[in-house]
């Protein structure tokens, strides 16, 4: 994707299309992995104010509603996440 070719702007476009339609259908896990993924943009774009808010937000949308996870929604969060505050 958009990502693994470093288009950071696109990869940005996706992720709040993407959290827009979640939000929207109270797709939690959906949500989670945009706003996971929006804190690695944040990151990787030397935008600290959404790191650590977007990251936090996507681990605590996972361990509110860990049971409507699959297991690869679940790893997609947690490592993004993760990853993403433990720089």
């Amino acid at each position: 994707g958009w990502l693994a070719q470093g288009d950071m702007a696109r990869t940005e476009q996706l992720a709040r299309r993407s959290l827009t339609r979640a939000t929207g259908g109270g797709d939690r896990p959906r949500e989670a992995m945009a706003r996971a993924l929006l804190s690695y943009v944040n990151y990787a774009t030397n935008r600290s104010e959404g790191v650590v808010q977007e990251a936090r937000e996507a681990l605590r949308i996972w361990s509110a509603h860990e049971a409507d996870f699959s297991d690869d929604a679940a790893i997609a969060t947690l490592a993004r996440g993760a990853t993403t505050l433990a720089y």
